[in-house]
């Protein structure tokens, strides 16, 4: 009977347990935790973030802080994001960054106009992002608003185990 990869050292998992990045064991942990961890969202109980876009045609605006550095303290992977209100009309794209060299984590578009029916929500499979790592985003827009646009997001995250 051939040996399990399971308990293959130095090829599955190092000798501590944790799967070796690149591995087929890690891989399978990485799908397992993607699809089976529980689904936390930030902020939990109060409103999202604010994020301004910019007054260029798809120019971006400044960096809005999503989620501060500490607030998670296991390593995690981005859900979903979700738009819970936008301040005016027009075709839309967020970009989430982690860490203090802001490496991005993805990119949605939505448009907005008239009004939501509740919140959009939006699957972003994300690179793994460090423990304790702040999430800042970016917004632009397609018709560079007079002033901007005002979104408030939050999103959704899993902790990998």
């Amino acid at each position: 009977m051939a040996t399990k990869i399971w308990p293959i050292e130095g090829i599955a998992l190092e000798s501590d347990g944790n799967a070796v990045a690149g591995s087929l064991a890690y891989r399978i942990l990485r799908m397992y935790d993607d699809n089976y961890q529980p689904v936390l969202v930030y902020p939990t109980l109060a409103d999202g973030a604010q994020v301004v876009s910019s007054t260029g045609t798809w120019s971006v605006g400044a960096y809005s802080v999503v989620m501060p550095s500490g607030t998670v303290t296991s390593d995690y992977l981005i859900n979903m994001v979700t738009v819970e209100s936008m301040t005016k009309d027009g075709d839309f794209e967020f970009i989430l960054y982690y860490g203090e060299s802001d490496v991005e984590v993805g990119r949605i578009r939505f448009s907005y106009v008239g009004g939501f029916f509740g919140n959009s929500v939006f699957r972003m499979p994300s690179v793994l992002v460090p423990a304790n790592s702040k999430l800042r985003a970016r917004l632009a827009c397609s018709t560079g608003l007079t002033g901007g646009a005002t979104g408030t997001f939050s999103v959704a995250y899993r902790i990998v185990t």
